[in-house]
């Protein structure tokens, strides 16, 4: 390569590929007499030479590896298809906007924030302010009265028999489906069943959904989501969704059926991969 690679993955046949390698640390350096953007210049290649017939290269893992020196032409080269550096990445309906507290899937990983030891003292400084103020203007006594109370539960109640019944977030690489018990691992495909009380029932492919159904009648009532193929992890009731399905279409478990918004955004893949609009069921 003319000594313009600096890291180089090729699998040792023309008919092979290149998957689940894992870097850890190391340092890619790069710079060049010819100057930044010189071409052929490439930080990372991973393929194989034109001309050869080799697999998509998957599951190949960079952690804490550095990149360092003068601008080579493209960062990362996979068979030829070339990703400019200062390409932005843009998913609509998704950002990189961490949640607050709690779980959020940010594109292809999901992202956890939960309060660090400070954030637990000042919680627990709220509540024990709390405390006293219900303490100190006799708040139990007036909770204890029979006529509150006669107020208060049937308002606990009611709000506690309203269940939350809305999609919840998948976390890529942690949930299983709950019917082949697999680590759901894309959200392209991933559906899931919620019951009136919120619980959901999460599946890797819609195939295993339909299974679980049959074996558990009961959730056959209640709402079914499946994940938008163009913005993953947005999640449509399946009943108002647009399915496709074609062999093309390579989900987890063979079920071989994508699910979009609407007739409209499902006809360019429609035609790209040949394929015909179902009834999921």
């Amino acid at each position: 390569f003319g000594n313009k690679r600096n890291l180089v993955l090729l699998p040792k046949s023309t008919t092979g590929w290149c998957n689940q390698n894992v870097f850890v640390g190391g340092r890619l350096g790069y710079s060049s007499g010819e100057g930044v953007s010189a071409s052929g210049s490439r930080h990372i290649y991973i393929g194989a030479p034109a001309g050869t017939s080799v697999g998509s290269p998957n599951g190949n893992t960079f952690i804490g590896t550095s990149i360092e020196g003068d601008e080579p032409e493209f960062h990362l080269d996979i068979e030829g298809a070339y990703i400019n550096p200062d390409a932005a990445i843009k998913v609509p309906g998704m950002t990189y906007q961490p949640p607050l507290i709690g779980y959020k899937q940010l594109l292809n990983f999901g992202a956890y924030s939960v309060p660090d030891f400070g954030g637990w003292l000042f919680i627990g400084a709220g509540v024990f302010m709390l405390a006293i103020i219900i303490i100190e203007n006799n708040l139990l006594a007036f909770i204890n009265n029979k006529k509150t109370a006669a107020y208060i539960i049937p308002l606990v109640l009611f709000f506690s028999a309203c269940g939350n019944v809305k999609p919840k977030a998948v976390r890529i690489n942690y949930d299983n489906c709950e019917f082949c018990k697999m680590t759901i691992v894309d959200a392209k495909f991933a559906c899931q069943i919620v019951n009136s009380k919120g619980k959901a029932y999460f599946f890797d492919d819609v195939k295993c959904l339909k299974n679980y159904l049959v074996n558990n009648q009961n959730l056959q009532n209640q709402k079914t989501y499946v994940s938008n193929y163009i913005m993953p992890n947005t999640f449509i009731e399946i009943n108002n969704a647009t399915v496709i399905t074609s062999s093309n279409i390579a989900s987890p478990m063979g079920g071989n059926m994508a699910a979009f918004e609407n007739e409209k955004n499902a006809q360019p893949y429609i035609e790209k991969l040949s394929a015909t609009i179902t009834k999921w069921n």
